[in-house]
């Protein structure tokens, strides 16, 4: 290649520029499918060479020479100008080498040089360029993978796309995990969404289902829905209660209904209980057992019996069951409920009466 050939004038319009080889033309390439053989690296003032030689060992179509670089001697222009006055490309066709361009030796792939044999690239190395191992020296095209890009990317890999060493894929379509995204997600995932690397639902879970896998079913909740970390419940269904509704309400709540955060009885208990969990008994001496929640008898006291909760003997009557009756010298009727003595003392008349025996 060469620049002005003229010493008066030198040729700073080629420093820095590059050449490529392309299978595609200069208007339809994209850099990636470029191979490149020279880049100059020439800054201001020193100049390139009028006269390069620029050996490119590559199997191509077209020879792209470009620059990106604005001479400071060019103070009048508005961009990168590339200044060259000839480019003459030597090379021959594919299966010959040499000066000559003659026939390759008992190969139908050879060095263009020396005529050694060189391996065939597979079609899927990216610009179709690989050593003489046949390894692909610039990587694969997409979908494919391994040295010589022999390899097919795992099915659900996201746009077909994976590592080119390994195989792994940068990510799984939905529905699949794991490094060749050959794992199910669970099912139970909203969407059947889940982490390519370890397989937890990254969308939470259809309803009735908990877990980071979403692999537990909620409990007795009211509304089928329950928390994604722990299973508790947002509501729980009619006799039940707890974080994740798995108690019973005592049978002694009315209609067994009870609050589902600590199981106390919602509307009250059923006749003859009392308590918030109704498991106390209302006292039989309440007329018809019958008492409030605080177990104070509604209708009152059997005969012989006082107090809220009837569980003391009347004034008139002592013993375990109230059921003696105080003596009748007692003053007043009264006596104590443990041993029957009176508690006002004995009436007149008895006293009277034991003066004069005495």
């Amino acid at each position: 290649m060469t620049g002005n050939t003229g010493y008066s004038w030198p040729p700073y319009r080629l420093r820095q520029f590059y050449l490529d080889v392309s299978n595609s033309s200069v208007d339809t390439s994209i850099k990636r499918s470029r191979v490149r053989c020279y880049t100059d690296n020439n800054t201001s003032p020193a100049t390139p060479p009028p006269v390069i030689d620029i050996p490119c060992k590559q199997t191509a179509r077209y020879v792209i020479v470009e620059t990106t670089y604005h001479a400071p001697e060019d103070k009048d222009s508005i961009g990168p100008v590339l200044e060259i006055c000839e480019i003459e490309v030597i090379g021959c066709n594919i299966r010959h080498f040499g000066e000559n361009c003659a026939l390759c030796n008992a190969c139908s792939v050879c060095d263009v040089i020396n005529g050694n044999c060189t391996a065939l690239c597979s079609p899927y190395c990216v610009a179709k360029q690989c050593d003489t191992h046949g390894y692909c020296t610039l990587g694969c095209t997409e979908g494919y993978w391994g040295n010589k890009c022999q390899n097919f990317c795992p099915s659900f890999c996201h746009l077909k796309i994976c590592n080119r060493v390994d195989g792994i894929c940068n990510s799984c379509i939905d529905g699949y995990y794991g490094d060749r995204c050959e794992q199910l997600c669970n099912s139970k995932c909203s969407g059947q969404k889940c982490n390519k690397d370890t397989g937890f639902c990254t969308t939470g879970c259809v309803s009735g289902y908990y877990g980071s896998y979403c692999q537990d079913r909620c409990g007795n909740c009211g509304t089928g829905i329950c928390s994604r970390n722990t299973g508790n419940c947002e509501t729980c269904n009619k006799g039940v209660y707890g974080s994740q509704c798995d108690k019973k309400c005592s049978n002694n709540c009315l209609n067994k209904e009870c609050r589902p955060i600590d199981g106390h009885c919602s509307n009250g208990c059923i006749s003859g209980f009392y308590g918030s969990l109704c498991n106390m008994q209302c006292s039989e001496n309440c007329v018809q057992t019958i008492c409030s929640r605080n177990g104070v008898c509604i209708n009152g006291c059997k005969p012989n019996w006082t107090g809220d909760k009837c569980a003391e003997c009347s004034r008139t009557h002592h013993g375990p069951r109230c059921d003696q009756q105080c003596s009748p010298v007692c003053l007043n009727g009264t006596c104590f409920s443990d041993n029957g003595s009176c508690i006002e003392g004995c009436n007149i008349n008895f006293i009277e009466n034991f003066k004069g025996k005495r």
